[in-house]
Protein backbone atom coordinates (compact mmCIF):
# COMPACT_ATOMS: atom_id res chain seq x y z
CA UNK A 1 0.00 0.00 0.00
CA UNK A 2 2.73 2.28 0.89
CA UNK A 3 4.37 1.58 -2.38
CA UNK A 4 1.04 2.26 -4.18
CA UNK A 5 0.71 5.41 -2.78
CA UNK A 6 4.05 6.92 -3.34
CA UNK A 7 3.83 5.99 -7.02
CA UNK A 8 0.76 7.95 -7.17
CA UNK A 9 2.82 10.83 -5.63
CA UNK A 10 5.46 10.98 -7.90
CA UNK A 11 2.90 10.98 -10.88
CA UNK A 12 1.18 13.49 -9.20
CA UNK A 13 4.24 15.52 -8.88
CA UNK A 14 5.24 14.88 -12.66
CA UNK A 15 2.06 15.42 -14.21
CA UNK A 16 2.09 19.21 -12.05
CA UNK A 17 5.51 19.92 -13.04
CA UNK A 18 4.65 19.05 -16.74
CA UNK A 19 1.69 21.31 -16.83
CA UNK A 20 3.63 24.15 -15.46
CA UNK A 21 6.26 23.92 -18.16
CA UNK A 22 5.02 24.89 -21.20
CA UNK A 23 5.66 23.30 -24.24
CA UNK A 24 6.92 24.03 -27.04
CA UNK A 25 3.71 23.46 -28.91
CA UNK A 26 1.82 25.45 -27.32
CA UNK A 27 3.48 28.56 -28.45
CA UNK A 28 1.90 30.53 -30.48
CA UNK A 29 2.87 30.48 -34.07
CA UNK A 30 4.38 33.81 -35.40
CA UNK A 31 6.19 34.92 -38.39
CA UNK A 32 7.60 33.22 -41.99
CA UNK A 33 10.41 31.42 -41.50
CA UNK A 34 12.09 31.55 -44.89
CA UNK A 35 15.10 28.96 -46.10
CA UNK A 36 17.04 28.32 -49.25
CA UNK A 37 20.04 29.79 -50.87
CA UNK A 38 21.24 32.32 -53.00
CA UNK A 39 17.80 33.78 -53.85
CA UNK A 40 16.16 34.00 -51.29
CA UNK A 41 19.70 35.45 -49.92
CA UNK A 42 19.36 38.07 -52.53
CA UNK A 43 23.11 37.24 -53.88
CA UNK A 44 24.55 40.09 -55.59
CA UNK A 45 21.37 42.26 -55.41
CA UNK A 46 22.59 45.85 -54.10
CA UNK A 47 20.18 48.59 -54.11
CA UNK A 48 20.84 52.60 -53.57
CA UNK A 49 19.84 53.72 -49.87
CA UNK A 50 16.42 56.03 -49.62
CA UNK A 51 17.58 59.53 -48.15
CA UNK A 52 21.76 58.20 -47.81
CA UNK A 53 24.09 59.55 -45.43
CA UNK A 54 27.79 59.69 -45.90
CA UNK A 55 28.86 55.85 -46.01
CA UNK A 56 25.26 54.45 -46.12
CA UNK A 57 24.51 54.75 -49.50
CA UNK A 58 23.80 51.04 -50.72
CA UNK A 59 22.47 48.26 -49.03
CA UNK A 60 22.09 44.47 -50.30
CA UNK A 61 18.94 43.17 -49.69
CA UNK A 62 17.11 39.60 -49.66
CA UNK A 63 13.79 38.27 -50.43
CA UNK A 64 12.74 39.35 -47.16
CA UNK A 65 13.28 42.31 -48.14
CA UNK A 66 11.47 42.33 -51.33
CA UNK A 67 8.20 40.50 -49.21
CA UNK A 68 8.20 43.77 -46.97
CA UNK A 69 8.34 46.05 -49.79
CA UNK A 70 5.61 44.78 -51.71
CA UNK A 71 3.15 43.62 -48.80
CA UNK A 72 4.33 44.99 -45.32
CA UNK A 73 1.03 42.98 -43.74
CA UNK A 74 2.85 39.49 -44.42
CA UNK A 75 4.07 37.96 -41.06
CA UNK A 76 7.10 39.67 -40.34
CA UNK A 77 10.79 37.10 -41.59
CA UNK A 78 11.89 35.46 -38.14
CA UNK A 79 14.27 33.62 -39.63
CA UNK A 80 17.94 34.82 -41.55
CA UNK A 81 16.76 35.07 -44.82
CA UNK A 82 18.38 32.48 -47.34
CA UNK A 83 22.39 31.21 -47.42
CA UNK A 84 24.00 32.60 -50.39
CA UNK A 85 26.33 29.06 -49.44
CA UNK A 86 23.99 26.75 -49.35
CA UNK A 87 25.79 24.68 -52.42
CA UNK A 88 28.63 23.94 -49.69
CA UNK A 89 26.52 23.45 -46.67
CA UNK A 90 26.45 20.05 -45.98
CA UNK A 91 23.67 17.49 -46.03
CA UNK A 92 23.49 17.41 -41.63
CA UNK A 93 23.75 21.07 -41.20
CA UNK A 94 20.86 21.74 -44.18
CA UNK A 95 18.71 19.30 -41.75
CA UNK A 96 19.78 21.58 -38.94
CA UNK A 97 18.92 24.89 -41.03
CA UNK A 98 15.07 23.04 -40.99
CA UNK A 99 15.16 22.41 -37.43
CA UNK A 100 15.78 25.97 -36.75
CA UNK A 101 12.73 26.92 -39.15
CA UNK A 102 10.85 24.52 -37.20
CA UNK A 103 11.65 26.07 -33.47
CA UNK A 104 10.83 29.34 -33.88
CA UNK A 105 7.40 27.94 -34.98
CA UNK A 106 6.31 30.53 -37.97
CA UNK A 107 3.02 30.75 -39.48
CA UNK A 108 4.35 29.57 -43.14
CA UNK A 109 7.58 28.32 -44.16
CA UNK A 110 8.98 30.08 -47.39
CA UNK A 111 11.35 27.68 -49.41
CA UNK A 112 11.33 28.68 -52.57
CA UNK A 113 14.84 27.83 -53.36
CA UNK A 114 15.36 25.42 -51.14
CA UNK A 115 15.85 22.42 -53.40
CA UNK A 116 17.98 24.04 -55.80
CA UNK A 117 20.99 22.62 -54.77
CA UNK A 118 19.77 19.24 -54.03
CA UNK A 119 19.41 19.03 -58.14
CA UNK A 120 21.97 21.15 -58.93
CA UNK A 121 25.82 20.48 -57.73
CA UNK A 122 27.71 17.86 -57.16
CA UNK A 123 26.29 14.69 -55.41
CA UNK A 124 28.31 15.29 -52.00
CA UNK A 125 26.98 12.13 -49.89
CA UNK A 126 27.11 9.48 -52.99
CA UNK A 127 30.57 9.57 -53.72
CA UNK A 128 31.78 11.77 -56.73
CA UNK A 129 30.02 11.63 -60.15
CA UNK A 130 26.63 13.35 -61.24
CA UNK A 131 24.74 10.01 -62.21
CA UNK A 132 20.96 10.73 -62.49
CA UNK A 133 20.22 8.60 -59.64
CA UNK A 134 22.60 10.16 -57.42
CA UNK A 135 20.97 13.16 -58.48
CA UNK A 136 17.57 11.50 -57.82
CA UNK A 137 18.36 10.04 -54.23
CA UNK A 138 19.86 13.81 -53.21
CA UNK A 139 16.64 15.13 -54.57
CA UNK A 140 14.61 12.67 -51.99
CA UNK A 141 16.79 13.54 -49.32
CA UNK A 142 15.43 17.38 -49.87
CA UNK A 143 12.24 16.23 -50.40
CA UNK A 144 12.66 14.53 -46.82
CA UNK A 145 13.54 17.68 -45.00
CA UNK A 146 10.69 19.57 -46.38
CA UNK A 147 8.63 16.69 -45.38
CA UNK A 148 9.47 17.77 -41.80
CA UNK A 149 8.01 21.42 -42.68
CA UNK A 150 4.98 20.08 -43.55
CA UNK A 151 4.24 18.10 -40.94
CA UNK A 152 3.97 21.41 -39.60
CA UNK A 153 0.90 21.83 -40.61
CA UNK A 154 1.22 25.14 -41.63
CA UNK A 155 1.45 26.14 -45.59
CA UNK A 156 5.30 25.13 -47.03
CA UNK A 157 5.78 27.54 -50.15
CA UNK A 158 8.38 25.53 -52.49
CA UNK A 159 9.34 25.95 -56.01
CA UNK A 160 10.53 23.68 -58.43
CA UNK A 161 14.06 23.72 -60.39
CA UNK A 162 14.97 26.30 -63.57
CA UNK A 163 17.30 25.87 -66.24
CA UNK A 164 20.34 27.70 -65.59
CA UNK A 165 22.14 25.57 -68.31
CA UNK A 166 22.81 28.86 -70.04
CA UNK A 167 24.60 30.07 -66.69
CA UNK A 168 27.43 27.90 -68.31
CA UNK A 169 28.22 30.48 -70.76
CA UNK A 170 28.06 33.71 -68.67
CA UNK A 171 31.13 35.93 -69.13
CA UNK A 172 33.47 37.23 -67.87
CA UNK A 173 33.21 33.19 -65.99
CA UNK A 174 30.49 30.87 -64.85
CA UNK A 175 29.42 30.63 -61.34
CA UNK A 176 28.46 27.17 -62.23
CA UNK A 177 30.63 24.50 -63.24
CA UNK A 178 29.40 22.11 -66.02
CA UNK A 179 29.29 18.88 -63.96
CA UNK A 180 27.34 21.37 -61.16
CA UNK A 181 24.57 21.15 -63.68
CA UNK A 182 22.01 18.56 -64.75
CA UNK A 183 20.96 18.00 -68.39
CA UNK A 184 17.80 19.00 -69.56
CA UNK A 185 16.26 16.06 -69.49
CA UNK A 186 17.57 15.47 -65.59
CA UNK A 187 16.02 18.66 -64.90
CA UNK A 188 12.85 17.41 -66.43
CA UNK A 189 12.83 14.55 -64.42
CA UNK A 190 13.67 15.66 -61.36
CA UNK A 191 11.40 18.26 -61.45
CA UNK A 192 8.45 15.75 -62.50
CA UNK A 193 9.09 14.43 -59.25
CA UNK A 194 8.91 17.35 -57.06
CA UNK A 195 5.22 17.76 -58.92
CA UNK A 196 4.63 14.30 -58.00
CA UNK A 197 5.91 14.92 -54.22
CA UNK A 198 3.58 17.91 -53.86
CA UNK A 199 0.28 16.69 -55.11
CA UNK A 200 -1.97 15.74 -52.09
CA UNK A 201 -0.55 17.85 -49.82
CA UNK A 202 -3.09 20.43 -48.87
CA UNK A 203 -0.48 22.56 -47.42
CA UNK A 204 2.10 22.64 -50.08
CA UNK A 205 1.97 25.68 -52.33
CA UNK A 206 4.05 24.72 -54.84
CA UNK A 207 5.56 27.66 -57.11
CA UNK A 208 6.22 27.20 -60.99
CA UNK A 209 10.03 28.36 -60.68
CA UNK A 210 11.06 27.00 -63.51
CA UNK A 211 8.96 28.90 -65.62
CA UNK A 212 9.16 32.34 -63.61
CA UNK A 213 13.16 31.96 -63.98
CA UNK A 214 12.55 31.20 -68.10
CA UNK A 215 10.63 34.02 -68.37
CA UNK A 216 12.21 36.64 -66.38
CA UNK A 217 15.45 35.59 -68.57
CA UNK A 218 13.64 36.12 -71.68
CA UNK A 219 12.13 39.25 -70.74
CA UNK A 220 8.54 37.63 -70.98
CA UNK A 221 6.00 39.79 -68.65
CA UNK A 222 5.61 38.13 -64.99
CA UNK A 223 2.39 38.43 -63.75
CA UNK A 224 2.52 39.07 -59.35
CA UNK A 225 1.31 41.48 -57.01
CA UNK A 226 -1.57 42.40 -59.62
CA UNK A 227 0.95 43.90 -61.88
CA UNK A 228 3.37 42.64 -64.36
CA UNK A 229 7.21 42.73 -64.14
CA UNK A 230 9.74 43.51 -67.05
CA UNK A 231 10.64 42.83 -69.34
CA UNK A 232 12.80 46.15 -68.01
CA UNK A 233 14.99 46.76 -65.87
CA UNK A 234 16.59 43.57 -66.86
CA UNK A 235 15.55 40.94 -64.11
CA UNK A 236 18.66 38.76 -64.20
CA UNK A 237 22.10 39.90 -63.21
CA UNK A 238 24.78 39.54 -65.63
CA UNK A 239 25.94 35.90 -64.33
CA UNK A 240 22.37 34.35 -65.91
CA UNK A 241 21.97 32.84 -62.44
CA UNK A 242 20.92 35.39 -59.63
CA UNK A 243 18.00 37.56 -59.97
CA UNK A 244 19.00 41.87 -60.19
CA UNK A 245 16.94 44.17 -57.90
CA UNK A 246 13.95 43.78 -60.26
CA UNK A 247 13.89 40.00 -60.60
CA UNK A 248 13.98 40.17 -56.78
CA UNK A 249 10.36 41.95 -56.08
CA UNK A 250 9.26 40.16 -59.26
CA UNK A 251 10.15 36.81 -57.50
CA UNK A 252 9.05 38.36 -54.22
CA UNK A 253 5.90 39.50 -55.99
CA UNK A 254 5.07 35.59 -56.85
CA UNK A 255 5.84 34.17 -53.56
CA UNK A 256 3.25 37.22 -51.98
CA UNK A 257 0.62 36.06 -54.50
CA UNK A 258 1.62 32.38 -53.29
CA UNK A 259 1.74 33.33 -49.79
CA UNK A 260 -1.70 35.23 -49.67
CA UNK A 261 -3.18 32.47 -50.90
CA UNK A 262 -1.95 30.14 -48.22
CA UNK A 263 -2.85 32.39 -45.48
CA UNK A 264 -6.45 32.46 -47.03
CA UNK A 265 -6.04 35.89 -48.08
CA UNK A 266 -7.20 38.28 -50.47
CA UNK A 267 -5.39 39.11 -53.73
CA UNK A 268 -3.22 42.85 -53.76
CA UNK A 269 -2.13 44.86 -56.38
CA UNK A 270 1.03 47.05 -55.68
CA UNK A 271 2.47 50.34 -56.76
CA UNK A 272 5.22 49.35 -58.60
CA UNK A 273 7.29 52.74 -58.41
CA UNK A 274 6.66 52.88 -54.40
CA UNK A 275 7.73 49.01 -53.95
CA UNK A 276 10.48 50.14 -55.76
CA UNK A 277 11.40 52.61 -53.19
CA UNK A 278 10.55 50.39 -50.30
CA UNK A 279 12.88 48.68 -51.03
CA UNK A 280 15.47 51.13 -50.89
CA UNK A 281 14.72 51.55 -47.10
CA UNK A 282 16.99 50.37 -44.88
CA UNK A 283 15.07 50.32 -41.66
CA UNK A 284 13.52 46.91 -42.04
CA UNK A 285 16.51 44.34 -40.17
CA UNK A 286 15.11 40.66 -40.19
CA UNK A 287 14.17 40.61 -36.36
CA UNK A 288 14.69 37.40 -34.09
CA UNK A 289 11.82 35.07 -32.99
CA UNK A 290 10.01 36.49 -30.02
Amino acid sequence: MRLTRRLLLICLITLLAAADQPTQNARPRHGLALLGASATAGWGVIVPVLNPTEGNRFHHVQLADALHALDPTLPPAVTASGSPGFFRTSLKNRAGIVSEAIAVRPEAFCAVDFLFWYGYGTTGGFGEGTTTERRAQRLELGLAQLDRLVAEGVPVIVGDLPNFTDALEAKPFSFLARGQVPTTEVQQALNARIHAWAQGKANVHLMPLAKLVADMKTGKPVPGAGITWGPTPRMMQHDRLHPSSEGLLALGAVTTDALRVALGRDPIQVDKSATRVALQRKDRPIPTAP
